[in-house]
């Protein structure tokens, strides 16, 4: 869309009984991010060779939603969450195969259960490289 790019992404991990018949619980991750680029146009995720813009300011919102862990059956009450976070951020793309990114988040939504520490922040920081 011009200087302006909208992303989205989800990815869902199921979790599988382990040892000492554990299961660390199922989770959802859910992103989307609004991008701009400060110089040319936003880049193209469908054609890497389309980063016409070398630094791009990006605000996103990832969320995770945790399901609580079981243990021989036991559920605990101490586990668990739905976490989203506003994370602005900045990106350089080095070229046409490469970018490299980092991004402060701060938790908007903390939904956690029982006694879990909850979080404050979050640093991201991301190296990419298409071949």
């Amino acid at each position: 869309m011009g200087k302006v790019s909208l992303d989205s992404s989800i990815l869902y991990t199921v979790a599988t009984q382990g040892v000492q018949y554990t299961n660390l619980g199922d989770t959802f991750d859910y992103n989307v991010a609004l991008s701009y680029a400060f110089v040319g146009m936003a880049r193209n995720n469908l054609f890497v060779g389309s980063n016409n813009s070398s630094w791009t300011g990006i605000l996103e919102l990832n969320g995770q939603w945790q399901d609580r862990q079981k243990t021989a059956g036991l559920t605990d009450p101490n586990s668990g969450s739905n976490i989203i976070y506003l994370s602005p951020g900045i990106r350089y793309s080095g070229g046409k195969n490469w970018n490299t990114a980092l991004s402060l988040g701060t938790p908007i939504v903390k939904n956690i259960n029982g006694y879990q520490t909850p979080p404050d922040y979050r640093v991201t920081y991301r190296f990419v490289v298409a071949f």
